[in-house]
């Protein structure tokens, strides 16, 4: 998660996207609300001109949400969605 300079709180790294790209070109634009789950595979995670730190956290111990960004929920959906990979995706 990344720290948002905004409100000092915990958010999903994102951003917004253009409507009627693909989730792969969503995913290059940092879409809104589209969770896509990522691995870090070389570097290190950095903050960026919006965020003042980056830090993983375990689902029962989530620390103050941007919750502009997302929700408690929204995260709960994402860590069951973690631990059940064959669950059909969720769309509202």
């Amino acid at each position: 998660m990344v720290k948002e300079n905004a409100d000092n709180a915990w958010a999903l790294p994102g951003g917004w996207g253009d409507i009627g790209l693909s989730p792969s070109e969503v995913a290059i634009k940092r879409y809104k609300k589209l969770f896509i789950q990522c691995e870090i595979i070389g570097g290190k995670p950095k903050t960026g001109t919006e965020t003042s730190a980056v830090d993983f956290f375990a689902k029962n111990q989530l620390p103050p949400l941007s919750e502009a960004r997302n929700t408690e929920s929204q995260i709960r959906l994402a860590f069951k969605h973690l631990h059940n990979p064959k669950q059909p995706v969720y769309l509202d």
